[in-house]
Protein backbone atom coordinates (compact mmCIF):
# COMPACT_ATOMS: atom_id res chain seq x y z
CA UNK A 1 0.00 0.00 0.00
CA UNK A 2 1.34 3.69 -1.02
CA UNK A 3 -0.20 7.09 -0.58
CA UNK A 4 1.11 9.72 -3.69
CA UNK A 5 -1.04 12.63 -3.80
CA UNK A 6 0.80 14.15 -7.15
CA UNK A 7 1.54 13.27 -10.23
CA UNK A 8 4.99 15.11 -10.08
CA UNK A 9 5.94 13.67 -7.39
CA UNK A 10 9.33 11.40 -7.01
CA UNK A 11 8.04 7.99 -8.25
CA UNK A 12 11.17 5.95 -7.05
CA UNK A 13 10.68 5.40 -3.23
CA UNK A 14 8.61 2.27 -3.14
CA UNK A 15 7.16 3.84 -0.16
CA UNK A 16 6.14 7.26 0.59
CA UNK A 17 4.92 8.18 3.80
CA UNK A 18 1.02 8.93 4.26
CA UNK A 19 1.58 12.52 5.89
CA UNK A 20 4.27 13.52 2.90
CA UNK A 21 1.85 12.65 0.48
CA UNK A 22 -0.88 14.90 1.92
CA UNK A 23 1.57 17.71 2.09
CA UNK A 24 2.38 16.98 -1.58
CA UNK A 25 -1.20 18.10 -2.43
CA UNK A 26 -1.38 21.28 0.04
CA UNK A 27 1.92 22.62 -1.76
CA UNK A 28 0.18 23.04 -4.82
CA UNK A 29 -2.62 25.32 -3.47
CA UNK A 30 -0.14 28.07 -3.06
CA UNK A 31 -4.88 29.66 2.65
CA UNK A 32 -6.10 29.30 13.60
CA UNK A 33 -9.67 28.67 12.20
CA UNK A 34 -11.34 31.88 11.58
CA UNK A 35 -14.39 30.19 9.66
CA UNK A 36 -13.65 26.74 11.27
CA UNK A 37 -14.04 24.87 8.25
CA UNK A 38 -10.93 26.83 6.35
CA UNK A 39 -7.41 27.31 7.20
CA UNK A 40 -6.42 30.90 7.62
CA UNK A 41 -2.56 31.59 8.45
CA UNK A 42 -0.88 34.74 9.77
CA UNK A 43 -0.83 36.00 13.17
CA UNK A 44 -4.24 33.32 14.19
CA UNK A 45 -2.20 30.29 13.65
CA UNK A 46 -0.84 31.42 17.43
CA UNK A 47 -3.43 33.85 19.01
CA UNK A 48 -6.98 32.46 16.74
CA UNK A 49 -9.72 34.60 15.36
CA UNK A 50 -9.53 37.95 17.66
CA UNK A 51 -8.88 41.31 16.71
CA UNK A 52 -6.02 43.14 16.35
CA UNK A 53 -5.32 46.07 14.81
CA UNK A 54 -1.80 45.61 13.61
CA UNK A 55 -2.97 41.86 11.93
CA UNK A 56 -4.62 43.34 8.81
CA UNK A 57 -5.31 39.62 7.96
CA UNK A 58 -7.97 39.79 11.17
CA UNK A 59 -10.43 41.33 8.23
CA UNK A 60 -10.84 37.89 7.59
CA UNK A 61 -12.21 37.21 10.96
CA UNK A 62 -15.05 38.95 12.37
CA UNK A 63 -16.79 40.95 9.15
CA UNK A 64 -16.73 44.07 11.69
CA UNK A 65 -13.28 44.10 11.95
CA UNK A 66 -12.47 46.10 9.00
CA UNK A 67 -13.99 49.41 10.58
CA UNK A 68 -11.46 49.56 12.99
CA UNK A 69 -7.99 48.66 10.77
CA UNK A 70 -8.77 51.76 8.21
CA UNK A 71 -7.86 54.80 10.44
CA UNK A 72 -10.31 57.68 9.58
CA UNK A 73 -8.26 59.69 7.34
CA UNK A 74 -7.03 56.62 5.39
CA UNK A 75 -9.46 55.42 2.46
CA UNK A 76 -7.08 52.33 1.23
CA UNK A 77 -5.33 49.58 3.02
CA UNK A 78 -4.44 46.37 1.42
CA UNK A 79 -2.24 42.87 2.49
CA UNK A 80 0.58 41.76 0.28
CA UNK A 81 0.91 37.96 0.84
CA UNK A 82 -0.01 35.35 3.92
CA UNK A 83 1.28 31.74 3.26
CA UNK A 84 1.28 28.77 6.08
CA UNK A 85 0.87 24.66 6.50
CA UNK A 86 0.36 23.07 9.34
CA UNK A 87 -0.70 19.06 10.01
CA UNK A 88 -1.86 16.54 12.23
CA UNK A 89 -1.08 13.21 12.93
CA UNK A 90 -3.23 10.51 14.67
CA UNK A 91 -2.04 8.73 17.91
CA UNK A 92 -0.10 5.84 16.27
CA UNK A 93 3.08 5.13 16.93
CA UNK A 94 5.37 4.13 13.71
CA UNK A 95 2.43 3.99 10.94
CA UNK A 96 5.04 3.25 8.40
CA UNK A 97 6.47 0.87 9.66
CA UNK A 98 3.10 -0.95 10.59
CA UNK A 99 1.65 -0.66 6.83
CA UNK A 100 5.16 -1.76 5.44
CA UNK A 101 4.59 -5.15 7.36
CA UNK A 102 0.93 -5.49 6.29
CA UNK A 103 2.34 -5.35 2.74
CA UNK A 104 5.64 -7.64 3.19
CA UNK A 105 2.97 -9.85 5.11
CA UNK A 106 0.91 -10.25 1.48
CA UNK A 107 3.63 -10.46 -0.37
CA UNK A 108 5.27 -13.47 2.07
CA UNK A 109 1.77 -15.53 1.60
CA UNK A 110 1.83 -15.57 -2.20
CA UNK A 111 5.06 -17.66 -1.96
CA UNK A 112 4.08 -19.50 0.87
CA UNK A 113 4.72 -23.46 0.35
CA UNK A 114 2.48 -24.18 3.27
CA UNK A 115 -0.63 -23.63 4.94
CA UNK A 116 0.96 -22.96 8.40
CA UNK A 117 2.99 -20.04 6.46
CA UNK A 118 -0.07 -18.14 4.59
CA UNK A 119 -1.67 -18.71 8.38
CA UNK A 120 0.92 -17.07 10.13
CA UNK A 121 0.79 -13.80 7.84
CA UNK A 122 -2.95 -13.79 8.10
CA UNK A 123 -2.14 -13.46 11.77
CA UNK A 124 0.79 -11.27 11.42
CA UNK A 125 -1.83 -8.47 9.39
CA UNK A 126 -5.03 -9.39 12.48
CA UNK A 127 -2.75 -8.53 15.35
CA UNK A 128 -2.09 -4.83 13.38
CA UNK A 129 -5.13 -3.99 12.22
CA UNK A 130 -6.99 -3.23 15.36
CA UNK A 131 -4.46 -0.33 16.91
CA UNK A 132 -4.26 0.93 13.33
CA UNK A 133 -7.86 0.92 13.33
CA UNK A 134 -8.22 2.96 16.64
CA UNK A 135 -5.98 6.06 15.70
CA UNK A 136 -4.49 6.09 12.52
CA UNK A 137 -5.12 8.78 10.57
CA UNK A 138 -3.33 12.16 9.19
CA UNK A 139 -4.70 15.78 8.39
CA UNK A 140 -2.78 18.75 6.55
CA UNK A 141 -3.88 22.14 5.55
CA UNK A 142 -2.30 24.99 3.38
CA UNK A 143 -2.95 27.67 1.73
CA UNK A 144 -2.15 31.58 1.49
CA UNK A 145 -3.06 34.71 -0.05
CA UNK A 146 -2.07 37.46 -2.44
CA UNK A 147 -2.09 41.21 -2.23
CA UNK A 148 -5.72 40.83 -0.23
CA UNK A 149 -7.20 41.56 2.14
CA UNK A 150 -8.21 44.75 0.21
CA UNK A 151 -9.90 47.46 2.54
CA UNK A 152 -11.77 50.80 0.93
CA UNK A 153 -13.38 53.37 3.33
CA UNK A 154 -16.18 54.89 1.82
CA UNK A 155 -17.78 58.11 3.27
CA UNK A 156 -21.23 57.90 0.75
CA UNK A 157 -21.51 54.51 2.07
CA UNK A 158 -20.13 55.29 5.83
CA UNK A 159 -17.90 52.30 6.38
CA UNK A 160 -15.59 50.00 5.06
CA UNK A 161 -15.64 47.88 1.84
CA UNK A 162 -13.46 44.64 1.63
CA UNK A 163 -12.09 42.28 -0.83
CA UNK A 164 -10.65 38.99 0.12
CA UNK A 165 -9.39 36.01 -2.07
CA UNK A 166 -7.76 32.71 -0.61
CA UNK A 167 -6.53 29.75 -2.09
CA UNK A 168 -6.17 26.67 -0.18
CA UNK A 169 -5.67 22.84 -0.12
CA UNK A 170 -7.04 20.52 2.88
CA UNK A 171 -6.00 16.95 3.33
CA UNK A 172 -6.90 13.67 5.60
CA UNK A 173 -6.74 10.01 5.77
CA UNK A 174 -8.49 7.57 7.89
CA UNK A 175 -8.02 4.24 8.13
CA UNK A 176 -10.51 1.29 8.72
CA UNK A 177 -9.49 -2.09 9.12
CA UNK A 178 -11.04 -5.19 7.88
CA UNK A 179 -10.24 -8.32 9.04
CA UNK A 180 -7.38 -10.45 6.72
CA UNK A 181 -9.07 -13.92 4.85
CA UNK A 182 -7.30 -16.62 2.60
CA UNK A 183 -8.69 -16.58 -0.62
CA UNK A 184 -10.01 -19.89 -1.26
CA UNK A 185 -7.95 -22.35 -3.32
CA UNK A 186 -4.74 -19.87 -3.05
CA UNK A 187 -1.97 -19.27 -0.87
CA UNK A 188 -2.96 -15.64 -1.06
CA UNK A 189 -4.13 -13.20 1.69
CA UNK A 190 -7.30 -10.66 1.24
CA UNK A 191 -8.22 -7.97 3.08
CA UNK A 192 -10.19 -5.03 2.26
CA UNK A 193 -8.39 -2.60 4.74
CA UNK A 194 -7.86 0.76 3.51
CA UNK A 195 -6.87 4.53 4.21
CA UNK A 196 -9.83 6.51 3.17
CA UNK A 197 -8.49 9.80 1.52
CA UNK A 198 -10.20 12.91 0.84
CA UNK A 199 -8.55 15.97 -0.98
CA UNK A 200 -10.24 19.80 -1.27
CA UNK A 201 -8.05 22.59 -3.09
CA UNK A 202 -10.76 25.26 -2.80
CA UNK A 203 -10.60 29.09 -3.69
CA UNK A 204 -12.74 31.37 -1.92
CA UNK A 205 -13.83 34.83 -2.69
CA UNK A 206 -15.25 36.99 0.31
CA UNK A 207 -16.91 40.58 -0.01
CA UNK A 208 -17.72 42.60 2.77
CA UNK A 209 -19.32 45.81 4.59
CA UNK A 210 -18.73 47.06 8.03
CA UNK A 211 -19.97 49.98 9.79
CA UNK A 212 -20.81 51.74 12.79
CA UNK A 213 -23.88 50.30 14.02
CA UNK A 214 -23.79 52.17 16.93
CA UNK A 215 -23.83 55.41 15.25
CA UNK A 216 -27.00 54.73 13.04
CA UNK A 217 -28.63 54.45 16.36
CA UNK A 218 -27.29 57.68 18.16
CA UNK A 219 -25.17 55.95 20.39
CA UNK A 220 -21.86 58.89 20.92
CA UNK A 221 -19.05 56.22 21.33
CA UNK A 222 -18.38 57.77 24.97
CA UNK A 223 -18.54 53.86 26.06
CA UNK A 224 -16.71 52.53 23.16
CA UNK A 225 -17.67 51.93 19.47
CA UNK A 226 -20.16 48.99 18.49
CA UNK A 227 -19.39 47.72 14.69
CA UNK A 228 -21.33 45.19 12.75
CA UNK A 229 -20.28 43.74 9.22
CA UNK A 230 -21.64 41.50 6.77
CA UNK A 231 -19.45 38.95 4.25
CA UNK A 232 -20.95 37.35 1.54
CA UNK A 233 -18.26 34.01 0.66
CA UNK A 234 -18.03 32.32 -3.06
CA UNK A 235 -16.55 28.89 -2.49
CA UNK A 236 -15.45 26.92 -5.77
CA UNK A 237 -13.91 23.47 -5.09
CA UNK A 238 -12.08 20.83 -6.63
CA UNK A 239 -13.33 17.27 -4.28
CA UNK A 240 -10.94 14.18 -4.38
CA UNK A 241 -11.91 10.84 -2.43
CA UNK A 242 -10.19 7.24 -2.65
CA UNK A 243 -9.94 4.17 -0.48
CA UNK A 244 -6.33 2.77 -0.82
CA UNK A 245 -6.59 -0.38 -0.32
CA UNK A 246 -3.83 -3.49 0.32
CA UNK A 247 -5.48 -5.72 -1.67
CA UNK A 248 -7.72 -6.65 -4.38
CA UNK A 249 -10.34 -9.62 -3.97
CA UNK A 250 -7.60 -11.82 -5.47
CA UNK A 251 -4.87 -11.48 -2.44
CA UNK A 252 -2.92 -9.17 -5.42
CA UNK A 253 -1.04 -6.57 -3.94
CA UNK A 254 -1.90 -2.82 -4.50
CA UNK A 255 0.68 -1.37 -7.13
CA UNK A 256 -1.89 1.93 -7.16
CA UNK A 257 -0.93 5.44 -5.15
CA UNK A 258 -3.29 8.40 -4.50
CA UNK A 259 -2.54 10.81 -7.56
CA UNK A 260 -5.12 13.63 -7.61
CA UNK A 261 -4.48 13.33 -11.98
CA UNK A 262 -6.07 10.13 -12.09
CA UNK A 263 -8.58 9.74 -9.16
CA UNK A 264 -12.35 10.79 -9.48
CA UNK A 265 -12.71 14.61 -9.15
CA UNK A 266 -15.68 16.64 -8.16
CA UNK A 267 -16.25 20.28 -8.64
CA UNK A 268 -18.49 22.34 -6.55
CA UNK A 269 -19.43 25.67 -5.70
CA UNK A 270 -21.34 27.29 -2.92
CA UNK A 271 -22.13 30.41 -0.96
CA UNK A 272 -22.24 31.25 2.42
CA UNK A 273 -22.73 34.32 4.52
CA UNK A 274 -21.36 35.69 8.02
CA UNK A 275 -22.16 38.13 10.29
CA UNK A 276 -20.26 39.85 13.17
CA UNK A 277 -20.70 42.48 15.98
CA UNK A 278 -17.67 44.28 17.62
CA UNK A 279 -17.40 46.28 20.37
CA UNK A 280 -14.70 48.03 21.24
CA UNK A 281 -13.35 50.56 23.93
CA UNK A 282 -10.29 52.00 25.33
CA UNK A 283 -9.13 48.83 27.62
CA UNK A 284 -11.50 46.07 25.93
CA UNK A 285 -12.95 44.22 22.98
CA UNK A 286 -16.22 41.72 22.89
CA UNK A 287 -17.05 40.71 19.46
CA UNK A 288 -19.58 37.56 18.42
CA UNK A 289 -19.22 36.43 14.86
CA UNK A 290 -21.93 33.62 12.94
CA UNK A 291 -20.45 31.82 10.06
CA UNK A 292 -21.62 29.85 7.60
CA UNK A 293 -25.21 30.82 7.15
CA UNK A 294 -26.71 28.73 4.40
CA UNK A 295 -24.72 25.83 5.25
CA UNK A 296 -22.78 25.01 2.15
CA UNK A 297 -22.65 21.50 0.85
CA UNK A 298 -19.73 19.26 -1.04
CA UNK A 299 -20.47 16.26 -2.22
CA UNK A 300 -17.67 14.00 -2.60
CA UNK A 301 -17.21 11.37 -5.13
CA UNK A 302 -17.84 7.68 -5.04
CA UNK A 303 -14.64 5.79 -4.44
CA UNK A 304 -16.82 2.18 -5.21
CA UNK A 305 -16.40 3.26 -9.26
CA UNK A 306 -12.38 3.43 -8.32
CA UNK A 307 -10.85 1.97 -11.67
CA UNK A 308 -8.27 0.14 -9.59
CA UNK A 309 -9.12 -3.06 -8.35
CA UNK A 310 -7.29 -2.96 -5.15
CA UNK A 311 -8.98 0.32 -4.01
CA UNK A 312 -12.56 -1.00 -5.73
CA UNK A 313 -12.51 -4.05 -3.65
CA UNK A 314 -12.09 -2.19 -0.01
CA UNK A 315 -14.41 0.61 -0.99
CA UNK A 316 -16.93 -1.41 -1.90
CA UNK A 317 -17.08 -4.35 0.91
CA UNK A 318 -16.33 -1.60 3.77
CA UNK A 319 -19.44 0.32 2.31
CA UNK A 320 -21.30 -2.37 1.46
CA UNK A 321 -20.38 -3.08 5.65
CA UNK A 322 -21.67 0.12 6.31
CA UNK A 323 -18.18 1.33 7.49
CA UNK A 324 -18.06 4.10 5.07
CA UNK A 325 -20.66 6.18 3.21
CA UNK A 326 -20.16 6.00 -0.71
CA UNK A 327 -21.86 8.65 -1.24
CA UNK A 328 -20.73 11.06 1.21
CA UNK A 329 -21.04 14.91 1.45
CA UNK A 330 -19.40 17.75 3.91
CA UNK A 331 -22.04 20.28 5.15
CA UNK A 332 -19.72 23.57 6.78
CA UNK A 333 -22.52 24.21 9.82
CA UNK A 334 -23.63 27.50 10.93
CA UNK A 335 -21.47 28.09 13.88
CA UNK A 336 -20.76 30.93 16.54
CA UNK A 337 -17.05 32.07 17.78
CA UNK A 338 -17.05 34.51 20.27
CA UNK A 339 -13.82 36.82 21.39
CA UNK A 340 -12.85 39.05 24.04
CA UNK A 341 -9.62 41.18 24.43
CA UNK A 342 -7.86 42.75 26.88
CA UNK A 343 -5.55 45.57 26.52
CA UNK A 344 -3.52 48.53 27.87
CA UNK A 345 -4.26 51.75 26.99
CA UNK A 346 -1.68 51.69 24.00
CA UNK A 347 -2.32 48.15 23.14
CA UNK A 348 0.99 47.17 24.05
CA UNK A 349 -0.12 44.70 25.68
CA UNK A 350 -3.21 42.41 25.33
CA UNK A 351 -4.06 39.19 26.54
CA UNK A 352 -7.05 37.51 23.81
CA UNK A 353 -9.31 34.55 23.33
CA UNK A 354 -12.11 33.18 21.52
CA UNK A 355 -14.32 29.63 21.59
CA UNK A 356 -16.54 28.08 19.20
CA UNK A 357 -19.98 28.11 20.84
CA UNK A 358 -20.57 25.02 18.53
CA UNK A 359 -18.90 22.52 15.87
CA UNK A 360 -18.38 21.98 12.25
CA UNK A 361 -16.29 20.04 9.99
CA UNK A 362 -13.95 21.30 7.72
CA UNK A 363 -13.97 20.58 3.86
CA UNK A 364 -12.37 16.67 4.23
CA UNK A 365 -14.77 16.40 7.14
CA UNK A 366 -12.31 16.57 10.34
CA UNK A 367 -14.71 17.97 13.44
CA UNK A 368 -13.62 21.27 14.61
CA UNK A 369 -14.34 23.34 17.85
CA UNK A 370 -11.40 25.48 18.70
CA UNK A 371 -10.82 27.85 21.85
CA UNK A 372 -7.65 29.75 21.80
CA UNK A 373 -5.93 32.17 24.82
CA UNK A 374 -2.88 34.38 23.98
CA UNK A 375 -1.21 36.96 25.33
CA UNK A 376 1.09 39.48 22.89
CA UNK A 377 3.39 42.31 23.53
CA UNK A 378 3.44 45.05 20.50
CA UNK A 379 6.69 46.56 20.11
CA UNK A 380 5.64 48.80 17.59
CA UNK A 381 4.59 51.32 20.02
CA UNK A 382 7.90 53.25 20.26
CA UNK A 383 7.75 57.26 19.38
CA UNK A 384 10.20 59.56 19.12
CA UNK A 385 13.37 60.28 17.22
CA UNK A 386 14.47 56.70 16.92
CA UNK A 387 10.84 55.09 17.56
CA UNK A 388 10.61 54.40 13.95
CA UNK A 389 13.60 52.38 13.96
CA UNK A 390 13.09 50.55 17.04
CA UNK A 391 9.71 49.75 15.99
CA UNK A 392 11.91 47.02 12.98
CA UNK A 393 14.60 46.51 15.40
CA UNK A 394 12.41 45.51 18.42
CA UNK A 395 9.97 41.98 17.61
CA UNK A 396 6.30 42.02 19.19
CA UNK A 397 6.21 38.53 20.35
CA UNK A 398 3.17 36.99 21.23
CA UNK A 399 2.58 33.71 22.73
CA UNK A 400 -0.54 31.30 22.15
CA UNK A 401 -2.59 28.52 23.16
CA UNK A 402 -5.49 26.54 21.55
CA UNK A 403 -7.23 23.07 21.82
CA UNK A 404 -9.95 21.51 19.22
CA UNK A 405 -12.59 20.32 22.01
CA UNK A 406 -13.70 17.67 19.66
CA UNK A 407 -11.94 15.19 16.98
CA UNK A 408 -8.67 14.67 17.59
CA UNK A 409 -8.70 16.87 21.31
CA UNK A 410 -5.15 18.33 20.40
CA UNK A 411 -3.73 21.19 22.01
CA UNK A 412 -1.04 23.28 20.57
CA UNK A 413 1.41 26.43 22.18
CA UNK A 414 2.26 28.62 19.15
CA UNK A 415 5.14 31.48 19.15
CA UNK A 416 4.67 34.42 17.07
CA UNK A 417 7.21 37.42 16.20
CA UNK A 418 7.03 40.38 13.88
CA UNK A 419 9.48 42.82 12.54
CA UNK A 420 7.57 46.03 10.82
CA UNK A 421 5.51 44.43 7.97
CA UNK A 422 6.43 40.88 8.52
CA UNK A 423 4.96 38.28 10.81
CA UNK A 424 6.31 34.56 11.73
CA UNK A 425 3.90 32.19 13.44
CA UNK A 426 4.48 28.68 14.50
CA UNK A 427 3.09 26.07 16.66
CA UNK A 428 2.99 22.57 17.77
CA UNK A 429 1.39 20.06 20.14
CA UNK A 430 3.02 18.46 22.99
CA UNK A 431 2.01 15.40 22.27
CA UNK A 432 4.03 13.20 20.46
CA UNK A 433 4.41 10.24 18.28
CA UNK A 434 7.38 8.16 17.35
CA UNK A 435 7.83 8.17 13.43
CA UNK A 436 11.04 6.71 11.83
CA UNK A 437 12.91 6.49 15.28
CA UNK A 438 12.26 9.63 16.12
CA UNK A 439 9.48 11.91 18.38
CA UNK A 440 7.59 13.92 16.44
CA UNK A 441 4.41 16.28 17.49
CA UNK A 442 1.03 15.17 16.40
CA UNK A 443 0.27 18.64 15.62
CA UNK A 444 2.57 21.26 14.33
CA UNK A 445 2.36 24.58 11.78
CA UNK A 446 4.34 27.95 10.90
CA UNK A 447 3.06 30.60 8.76
CA UNK A 448 4.73 34.15 7.03
CA UNK A 449 2.82 37.30 6.28
CA UNK A 450 3.43 40.33 5.20
CA UNK A 451 0.88 43.55 5.68
CA UNK A 452 1.45 46.51 5.77
CA UNK A 453 1.09 48.92 8.21
CA UNK A 454 -0.14 52.32 9.88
Amino acid sequence: MTLRLSSTAPRSPRRLRPIVAALLLAATAGAVQANQSLFSPGYGLTVGPVFNRNNLNSSGYNPANPMRLVDADESVRFGLMQAGAQYTLGDVDNLQASIDRIDAAVSAARSATNQGQVDAQIQTINGLLPGLDRGARFGVSAGGSVLTPLLVRSQALRGVLSLNVNAQAQAAGLFHGSAAAQVPGQNAIRTASAFDVKAATITQLSLGYSTEVGRWFGHDGANGRFDGGVRLNSYQATLYRQLVGFTDANGNGNAGNFDRDTVDSRRASAVGVDLGLNWQAENWQVGATVYNLGNPRFAYPDPTRDANAANQYAATTLAAAGRIAANDQVRLKTHVVLEGSVHTANKRWMLQTSYAANETPNFVGDAQKFVTASVSYNAERFEGAFGTLLNYIVPSVRLGWRKNLVGDQLATNGLGLSWGVINLDVQASQAKVNADGSSVPRSGGASLSIAEKF
